[in-house]
């Protein structure tokens, strides 16, 4: 018998309810047009989409095309401070999402355009139907295997992997929902967010004294935040070895992150991907154990997936 439970969504007054069932594993997938960075496979009532994968948006965002589909109502204005810039974005309610057996109801999505509004696109293959972030993700003991190109959700009673030495995730801010991964970088502490939706990472040099390497100059940076992004001076640091969570990571290359002052940066998928991630979001704790990453599928609409967006039960 599955446990029924109730669960507060940070940011609204009333609660998602969330049943949750067996473990499922999710493929993870490339699209045409981010080739780079993870998707997960989604059904919806208008046909096959993808979801983003991304441990760094606080709130599960959903494009204004999936809302729309659904002929959900949306109301309220919430301004949004992305990495180039600020945004607005409206609410709404999703009526069920479905992982396997784990089902979501009421889950609450910011709604925008992601593709004026974000570096997420639609590819060719289909649409994008939404961004699946901390605020779901948080309800799960979650588990990261770039080596199978698998993201496998728990129900959080779940005990501990035996054998796993456990690390602290903090809350950013103290608050969260986004969570920081303790680094060692050349002798010096980073805190950066755990951020599975940037291909690399991005910190402030100047914490831990590092030294630029190379700079390029009229790059222009897509994120959160205004259409068509942002043309900045980009520093770039060759960092021979980095300590994560009693691991180690080798011959990376950061980028400069200059704002906000009070963040240390992102850790994206450059180090992310060479380990398999246990991620215990509801006790935050995670443990790493070092894989040979695959080469992730490419989206085929068709595939079989087991999760799914629909209207209602």
């Amino acid at each position: 018998m599955y446990a029924a439970v109730i669960l507060a969504l940070l940011g609204g007054c009333s609660a998602a309810r969330v049943r949750y069932g067996p473990p499922v594993a999710l493929p993870l997938v490339h699209v045409s047009s981010d080739p780079e960075r993870w998707y997960i496979p989604v059904e919806t009532p208008s046909g096959p989409q993808v979801l983003f994968f991304d441990t760094g948006y606080a709130r599960t965002t959903c494009d204004d095309a999936l809302i729309a589909s659904l002929a959900l109502p949306v109301h309220g204005r919430a301004r949004i401070r992305g990495e180039v810039g600020a945004t607005v974005a409206r609410r709404s309610r999703l009526p069920k999402l479905t992982f396997g057996e784990h089902r979501l109801s009421g889950v609450r999505c910011q709604v925008r355009d992601l593709g004026s509004t974000s570096s997420i696109g639609d590819p060719r293959e289909g649409p994008v139907a939404g961004v699946l972030g901390m605020d779901v993700l948080r309800r799960f003991v979650v588990v990261v295997d770039p080596g199978a190109a698998t993201l496998t959700l728990r129900p959080p009673s779940r005990p501990r992997d035996r054998g796993q030495e456990m690390h602290r995730l903090r809350k950013e801010g103290g608050v969260g929902p986004r969570l920081l991964v303790r680094l060692d970088v050349e002798g010096r502490r980073l805190d950066p967010v755990l951020d599975t939706g940037a291909d690399q990472t991005w910190v402030r040099g100047a914490v831990a004294d590092l030294v630029v390497t190379h700079v390029r100059d009229g790059v222009r940076v897509r994120g959160t935040g205004i259409p068509g992004g942002q043309v900045r001076t980009l520093r770039y640091y060759h960092i021979p070895e980095v300590g994560i969570g009693g691991q180690k990571a080798h011959d990376l290359v950061f980028i400069e992150r200059s704002r906000p002052w009070w963040s240390d940066g992102l850790l994206g998928l450059d180090v992310l991907g060479q380990f398999r991630g246990i991620y215990d979001f509801p006790r935050r704790r995670f443990a790493l154990e070092p894989v040979a990453p695959v080469q992730f599928p490419d989206w085929e609409p068709g595939q079989h997936t087991p999760a799914s967006i629909s209207s209602g039960w």
